[in-house]
């Protein structure tokens, strides 16, 4: 089925409700509330106050998508006045649309114009990322809402890229990069509350790593106890450099009443990276699963669980 681009719907929504005015701005935006296009004289009749209570959205560098509303307009100067605080100044023109209504009114009712053609209008998704018994969440990294850090996750002493090349399964691995030795890539409990299920269970952590240098990664595991002890366990398969490897830290102890658990996915030399794809962690019995990221606001139709092979 073909797609079409949000921005195209937009425009042609506003269009069709007469609500289409796109310029380019005619001075730089500076850091105060004015956004000035003298190419609004085109569209203001020669009146002040013209576009008083319109909105203002922004395509710029630095004010990336901003939409406010307009105090006041100036037909003379083509300045418009906007509520809230200073924007970010340009470097140069930029596109900018006004409208008699917010954006996200017309996206919201695009989205339900979508609703209630489905299914004439759908975008179907098959996913067979998701692992029955793995407690990870973002398992195979493809959910990355800030590109190079996988949702649920953060870095260490570590800067992170998507990668869509060199990838192991999914549509998306992360490449890792230490910004010193010992860096890490780290799913926490504190962040992310059920590791804390994993506590007096014997569990094993596996994960597909793509290292830049031979024997650079491994799979760490932390714990703390409410008393202050700590355990921490490190996985030790070898792995050559230029090729993915199944790195295994299995049946693995956890302490009891743990405060903390944390996974770390380590690189032990600083400026090298290792590429990171399908993480396992099991041994705990799991009955909900975290749905990838291009499910969300989806409708789940079926579900099938291979059960061997």
């Amino acid at each position: 089925m073909g797609t079409t681009a949000l921005s195209v719907l937009e425009q042609r929504l506003s269009e069709t409700v007469d609500d289409w005015i796109s310029v380019s701005t005619t001075t730089n935006i500076t850091t105060n509330t004015s956004v000035i296009s003298t190419n609004l004289n085109s569209y203001d009749f020669a009146q002040d106050d013209f576009f008083n209570d319109w909105y203002v959205w922004i395509d710029g560098t630095n004010n990336v998508g901003v939409e406010r509303k307009i105090s006041n307009y100036a037909t003379s100067s083509g300045t418009i006045t906007v509520y809230g605080a200073a924007l970010a100044a340009e470097s140069g023109a930029v596109t900018i649309r006004v409208a008699k209504y917010e954006q996200r009114q017309k996206d919201l009712a695009i989205n339900r114009g979508i609703e209630q053609l489905y299914p004439a209008v759908q975008q179907p998704l098959d996913d067979i990322t998701l692992i029955t018994g793995n407690i990870a969440p973002n398992a195979h990294f493809d959910g990355q809402s800030t590109s190079g850090t996988p949702d649920k996750w953060a870095h260490t002493n570590t800067t992170g890229a998507a990668e869509t090349t060199i990838i192991w399964n999914g549509s998306r691995a992360v490449k890792v990069t230490a910004t010193s030795a010992n860096g890490y890539l780290l799913l926490t409990s504190a962040t992310y509350r059920r590791l804390l299920d994993l506590m007096n269970k014997t569990i094993s952590v596996r994960v597909m790593a793509y290292p830049e240098t031979a024997d650079d990664a491994t799979i760490v595991i932390y714990t703390e106890q409410a008393d202050g002890t700590s355990q921490t366990l490190t996985s030790s398969t070898s792995a050559p450099a230029g090729a993915y490897t199944r790195l295994e830290l299995e049946d693995q102890e956890l302490n009891d009443d743990l405060v903390l658990v944390e996974i770390r996915l380590k690189i032990a030399t600083d400026t090298k990276y290792v590429i990171f794809d399908d993480l396992q962690i099991n041994g705990h019995n799991i009955y909900e699963l975290l749905l990838p990221l291009d499910f969300q606001n989806g409708d789940l139709e079926r579900v099938y669980v291979q059960r061997y092979g």
